[in-house]
């Protein structure tokens, strides 16, 4: 009927689900996850990809050694076009403690991201889990289309597991 001590817009964000995937660099993996993560969210709920937040669900990305705003790998914006999502407006952020903070889930491409990301945010660790449980995702930057393609399944595959055991 009309608000009250806790504002309409503290609980919007409050009840929205923070799912951020975390690389090395933030120009190949971890786009690529949340933009195949914002595209299955998407068709989950029929909307489009940027509705995804009006469903709950805030999807990110970050890496733990990011350069200061550099654009998605031109692989990863052909693979995107390819399916098309426009990615070019994509800029890498660096993994901080308040994006940490803040994610209810971090999924990462490997043990070692994992343990930096739980360095620079011990309270993290119970939210902090490998992308896929089984392998790696290897990172592959410099090593042509063909690599990036097979990355690129890798990732989708994975995002959609874990997706499953989100949404259950």
């Amino acid at each position: 009927m009309r608000e009250g001590a806790v504002s309409k817009g503290l609980i919007n964000d409050l009840s929205v689900i923070n799912i951020t995937f975390i690389c090395t660099g933030n120009t190949c993996r971890s786009p690529m996850a949340q933009w195949f993560c914002q595209k299955y969210l998407s068709e989950k709920f029929g909307c489009d990809i940027d509705g995804t937040e009006l469903m709950g669900y805030k999807v990110r990305s970050a890496g733990v050694m990011a350069m200061g705003q550099m654009p998605a790998s031109k692989e990863v914006i052909e693979i995107f076009e390819n399916k098309g999502i426009d990615v070019s407006s994509h800029l890498s952020r660096q993994a901080d403690a308040a994006l940490l903070e803040e994610s209810d889930f971090l999924f990462v491409m490997n043990g070692s991201h994992r343990d930096m990301i739980i360095a620079m945010c011990p309270e993290a660790s119970n939210r902090c889990l490998l992308l896929d449980d089984d392998r790696d995702v290897p990172d592959p930057i410099g090593q042509g289309m063909r690599i990036y393609n097979a990355c690129a399944e890798h990732i989708e595959e994975a995002v959609k597991e874990r997706l499953c055991e989100i949404l259950k």
